[in-house]
């Protein structure tokens, strides 16, 4: 249930972000897990925790598969520029198939003026 005083809610949350971020802090510690909290006030201010920090953790967490764990040998970069080229790639074949869309088209038009079946030698 909302808290109804304005003053008496931000006191709460300012009470709950700190007891949040400190179990992150302790799971960190004990676990050697890595964790990015982003956390709004009521206001909209935006609190942040991350070991090691929030930015490293997040462009992690956007260049590499979820269920995978980073490792010296397999660094997120290297996800991210594969990941990359496969877009570029993307990007050209969207090309060449809007071209053959525009061909087929105007095929499509010269047939149109052109009815197939006025011809009898097709």
């Amino acid at each position: 249930m909302l808290i109804e005083l304005k003053q008496a809610r931000q006191v709460t949350f300012s009470k709950c972000q700190f007891g949040l971020f400190k179990k992150a802090s302790e799971l960190c510690t004990l676990s050697g897990c890595e964790i990015a909290l982003v956390v709004f006030s009521p206001s909209g201010k935006p609190f942040s925790f991350g070991h090691h920090s929030v930015n490293t953790i997040v462009q992690w967490y956007l260049c590499e598969s979820p269920m995978g764990v980073p490792t010296a040998q397999d660094p997120p970069l290297s996800i991210c520029s594969t990941i990359h080229q496969q877009y570029i790639e993307l990007c050209k074949q969207l090309e060449a198939e809007k071209i053959h869309s525009k061909e087929l088209k105007i095929e499509g038009m010269k047939c149109s003026k052109f009815s197939c079946f006025d011809n009898p030698d097709l």
